[in-house]
């Protein structure tokens, strides 16, 4: 499940069949990729289009995930390997189209919106990720993906990279 949730994290951005990212998706890339060595508390929310609503968090902190399931966290190591296989793999993407949309601030803090379309077997993502002008971090995300009238998800993560602890596991 936690790796599941890494792959999440990048796939839901930029998962896809493969050739060459623009340099406006490579950018998202970079900033998306960034959560798995620095630091970061992020907390989901996701919402079907058949009503069914969930919450979690995911921690980023020691080279490990830790993720929130159940009122329970577990661990996984992040493997730098697999990190830079799945940046791989997106980075040679396809199909897809990114644009900076605008400059919008994200709790105050000044933010760039940046925005990707893919359809991916008959599936059309949209996300839209904020990145920090200062630290190149990314601050949000809003993910929605359409498989079809009844498989439609709403997924929004919110970042947090202020004293940010691996939770306390037994």
């Amino acid at each position: 499940m936690i790796r599941n949730m890494c792959v999440l994290l990048i796939s839901g951005l930029f998962g896809g069949t493969c050739l060459a990212a623009s340099p406006v998706c490579q950018a998202m890339l970079e900033a998306a990729s960034r959560v798995y060595t620095t630091p970061v508390h992020l907390y989901t929310s996701s919402a079907t289009s058949g009503g069914r609503t969930s919450s979690s968090e995911t921690i980023y902190a020691n080279h490990s995930a830790y993720v929130e399931s159940n009122g329970q966290w577990r661990a996984t190591p992040v493997n730098p390997d697999e990190v830079t296989a799945m940046k791989k793999r997106a980075q040679a993407e396809a199909g897809a189209t990114c644009a900076v949309v605008r400059e919008e601030p994200v709790d105050g803090e000044a933010a760039i919106l940046y925005r990707r379309r893919a359809t991916n077997d008959d599936v059309k993502i949209v996300s839209q990720l904020w990145v920090s002008k200062k630290s190149g971090l990314p601050l949000k995300q809003v993910i929605d993906r359409d498989a079809g009238e009844s498989n439609k998800i709403h997924q929004s993560i919110r970042y947090d990279y202020t004293n940010v602890q691996p939770p306390d596991i037994h």
